[in-house]
Formats: structure tokens, sequence, C-alpha cells
């Protein structure tokens, strides 16, 4: 399943509620089963699997398949199994200057996806009607029986997520106040609207439960540099619409080196691609913000070589030590480019525990940096988990 249904059954008080809830993610896990293999497992009354099975069948939850038993005498034992794109939802996320949109079923399955390219000079108008085609299309390859229940998309910069609207994007100069909700009526499925990086910690705590109980710190290095912040399993957020503006932190008052937002030093000056792409250059000529070929880059121990580059490591590795003394994490995920390439890594993690009191020096030196694999694409599933909670808490609950 693409969602924890333990946290959906958090929202029943009746027990059918739960027991319902229960059997469908016994299902999910463990399918194609057996009814009676359901009532072992969970030390149901057959009676009660047999009726709250057969309202997840009703729902188009669940299907029966092949007997589990054929060749045998006696009656059948009939294979049950999710009916996984009995509800499917719309994705679009921000991935450099693209924007990748997708369709996914409850099993985390691709039906659909596409992406566009948004050069930095797109207003209001152009973004608006390119989100409007991609969601139309998105819902529209739908399968035949699914209920498509909701698009979710996320973007960078300033959020107002109460109003779904994307306030500003250093990335997008000429994006102001643009507010996704306004075609809800035409697409005809509800619209969410979040920060990217919210959601990609909002997906590495659905994946890792017991980072919920603890505090947690996102750290994207790459494009740009931001971050999120989780207490006891909750996303932190502000009226303003940011949380953790850490990459227009200025470390460097005294740099000539000029940030997108308009300010000098700011980290992301000093070490996002954006900041180092005129060093890359130099080994690089024909290297551009959005080549395709540039993780790969970032991602080679070499990078080191390039003049330059060390400062901007080291420059974040301070950041990151500060970044530790304000919050005290547990841990910290690192994403992006950066931090795919394991010397990057270390040389942070040196830097970290070199730049700590003395005294805490022993208890940082366990520091839990973890790097987040290639080809994370936290969004894309996150972006629909509000959808599929909503529409499964409402299917889940026993009608009796």
């Amino acid at each position: 399943m693409i969602i924890h249904i333990d946290g959906i059954k958090e929202n029943f008080t009746r027990q059918k509620d739960k027991q319902k809830a229960a059997i469908f993610a016994y299902i999910s896990q463990n399918g194609p089963v057996a009814r009676k293999d359901i009532t072992t497992a969970l030390h149901l009354r057959s009676t009660s699997v047999s009726m709250l099975v057969q309202e997840l069948i009703d729902d188009g939850l669940v299907a029966e398949g092949q007997s589990l038993t054929r060749g045998r005498a006696g009656r059948p034992d009939i294979g049950l199994r999710i009916a996984e794109a009995r509800l499917v939802a719309a994705t679009i996320y921000v991935e450099g200057y693209k924007f990748i949109g997708s369709l996914v079923d409850m099993a985390g399955n691709i039906l659909m996806q596409k992406s566009l390219k948004i050069p930095p000079q797109e207003t209001n108008q152009t973004v608006l009607k390119k989100y409007k085609l991609m969601l139309g299309a998105l819902k529209n390859a739908a399968p035949a029986k699914s209920e498509c229940i909701g698009a979710g998309i996320s973007a960078v910069g300033t959020i107002d997520e109460k109003n779904r609207t994307w306030v500003n994007a250093d990335r997008w100069p000429k994006i102001k106040d643009l507010n996704v909700g306004i075609f809800e009526n035409d697409i005809g499925i509800p619209i969410g609207l979040r920060r990217n990086l919210d959601i990609e910690l909002e997906y590495m705590l659905e994946k890792k439960p017991e980072c919920r109980t603890k505090s947690t710190i996102l750290f994207h290095w790459g494009f740009g540099i931001g971050g999120a912040y989780a207490y006891q399993g909750k996303i932190l957020d502000s009226p303003a619409g940011r949380y953790m503006d850490i990459g227009h932190t200025i470390v460097h008052s005294t740099s000539k080196k000029r940030c997108r937002c308009g300010l000098y030093g700011c980290l992301e000056a000093e070490a996002a691609i954006f900041g180092l792409l005129p060093l890359l250059q130099k080994r690089f000529p024909n290297l551009q913000e959005d080549s395709s070929d540039i993780d790969s880059i970032l991602s080679d121990p070499q990078i080191c070589t390039i003049p330059g580059i060390n400062h901007a490591i080291n420059t974040v590795g301070i950041f990151l030590s500060n970044l530790y003394k304000i919050f005290y994490p547990h841990r910290i995920f690192l994403v992006g480019p950066f931090a795919r390439n394991p010397k990057v890594v270390k040389c942070l993690e040196k830097t970290i525990i070199k730049t700590f009191y003395a005294k805490l020096r022993d208890k940082v030196h366990h520091i839990d940096l973890i790097t987040i694999p290639d080809g994370f694409s936290g969004c894309m599933w996150a972006n629909a988990y509000p959808f599929f909670r909503k529409r499964l808490t409402e299917l889940l609950a026993a009608r009796v």
C-alpha cells in the first residue's frame, strides 16, 4: 500500500471499523489470502470476517481471484487481493525547472507520468494553463472502474497551503500569488497545495514510522538548498508560508555572490547548483543548471578536485553543524545529488564533529546522517497521501 493503514485505524473508535481496516491491511500485505487465513491471523470470528470481507468486495476495495486450493477435495479457498486501481490520485511536483505529473494507485503503481519544462520567465497565466492541462490528462488516464479522488500539487518557495496559493518562488520570479484551486471545478476533483520539502519529509515519516516519535530534519542540497522539520511526527510550518528557509540564510556577509533572492552571501549562492555553476563550467564548459547529467557529475568523488567546491562543502558542513545545535534532531535525512556523494557526506560529518563543543563531541560522533538513495521521488507519493487517507477512512468504516 502507498500509505500505512495503521494511521487510518487511529481515526476509528468503533471496533468493527478497526476490524475492517485491519482486514484490508492484512490482505494488502499478504494477498492473495483466504478468509480462513484472515480469521486465524487476526483472531477474529469467521462470521465477522465473512461479513466485513463482503463489504470490502462490495466497496470495490477487494477482489476475489482464483482458488488457492485447486485440485484439493472440499470447498475451495478463494484468494482475496486488493483492487489496487480502485482509488487513484494525481500528483504534480517540481524538479528543477520541470513539473513532474503522475497518476498513482493505492499500491503505488504509476499509471501515467509526464513532465513539462517551465522556463524561468513563465507567468501565472501560462503556469495555470499547464497545470490545468496536465491534471486533465492525468485524470483522463484513470482506468474505467477507478475513482480519481484528488490532485496533490507541491511547489518550491512560499506556499499558502490554506488558500492553495503559490505566493512566490525565486526560481520563477514572475509567479506571484498563483491560486491553483481556481480550476478545481473544471477538473472535477479536490486539489491540494503544499511545500515540496514538507511533502518529502512526510514521505519519509510514512515509510519509517519509528521516526514519528522523535525529531527529524530533512536537508535538501541540490538545485536549491532547503529543509523541513518534524517533531513527534508533526511537520512544523509557519503563517508566512515558509519554514526552515535555510537556503537564504546569509553565511558570508561580505560575499560578492548574489543570490536569486537579491541578497549576497546566501547559502544557496555559495553552495547550490546555480551558485556553483560558474566553477563547474570551468571543468564542464557545456554544463547548464538543468542539464540531465548534472546528478552524475555531482555524485562523482572527483567533484572535490574542482577549485572552490571544497569551500562549498565546508560551508554546508558548518551550516549543518549550526542547524544541529539549534534543533538537536535525532536524525537528519540528506536529499539531493551532493548528498548521494559518499565523499561529500564524509566531509560533512567531519565538519559537524569538528565544529561542535568539545564536551559534546562524543555524543555527536554518532550523529545519524541518513542519505536518501538515487531515484527519490517522495513528492510523487506523499502528494497523494491526504486523498487516500480521507477516502479510505470513509470506505473502511463498517456499515453495521
